[in-house]
């Protein structure tokens, strides 16, 4: 139905496209090189715990790379599955 009242109206068609271009530059950004942001909260949130678990401290470059800490993250889960 979209694409049809596009089709019919121009100016809706150029509405839409101002809107899907707006919204794919917010999306673009967080899609690419994720593995170099700093972590997200929740992956900080779950380490800090693993960590008080595990009674180990949290590596100093997993609070800057994304990547770093899901391996850091799969590891310690690992470990807490070992000893639990």
């Amino acid at each position: 139905m979209q694409m049809r009242r596009m089709q019919e109206e121009e100016g809706q068609a150029r509405g839409f496209e101002y809107r899907l271009a707006e919204e794919l530059s917010k999306l673009i950004p967080q899609l690419t090189d994720w593995d170099i942001k700093p972590p997200t909260g929740a992956q900080m949130a779950y380490a800090t715990s693993l960590c008080a678990q595990l009674g180990i401290p949290l590596p100093a470059a997993t609070r800057r790379s994304r990547a770093l800490m899901q391996i850091f993250l799969a590891e310690a889960k690992a470990l807490h599955g070992q000893r639990s």
